[in-house]
């Protein structure tokens, strides 16, 4: 016969066997992080963690209005040159739309790989350590 002790010692193993098998799996599954994101403070969280990480600094920087707006107008801004200004019209088409698009691509990429950052940090300063 076994004691009360003992029955949660065993219990205690037995859900931790479980978690870790969870953990595992769910790690297994766990999309990548793209290129773009990927920083050495992601590398310490585990990787069913990075995605999250990743999709919670785009909803963070999607949610700043100030940022879309100033890129919205740098387009308008940027589109009225080119057609109110014959100064630019030498300008190449491809280079014009490059340098009026760069901005709502490198832009955004930067805050968000910020983002991850300061997140990944944050999680980082909150885990314990085994």
């Amino acid at each position: 016969m076994i004691t009360k002790d003992q029955a949660h010692t065993i219990a205690d193993d037995l859900l931790d066997h479980q978690y870790q098998t969870q953990t595992e799996e769910k790690n297994l599954r766990a999309r990548p992080v793209p290129l773009l994101y990927r920083c050495a403070e992601l590398n310490a969280l585990e990787p069913r963690q990075r995605m999250t990480v990743v999709v919670g600094a785009q909803k963070r920087v999607s949610r700043r209005w100030p940022i879309i707006l100033a890129l919205l107008a740098w387009s308008v801004v940027w589109s009225l040159i080119w057609i109110f200004s014959s100064a630019y019209k030498n300008l190449l088409l491809g280079g014009f739309i490059a340098l009026g698009l760069a901005p709502q691509f490198i832009v955004p990429a930067y805050l968000i790989r910020r983002e991850v950052r300061k997140i990944a940090k944050a999680m980082i300063a909150n885990m314990p350590f085994k």
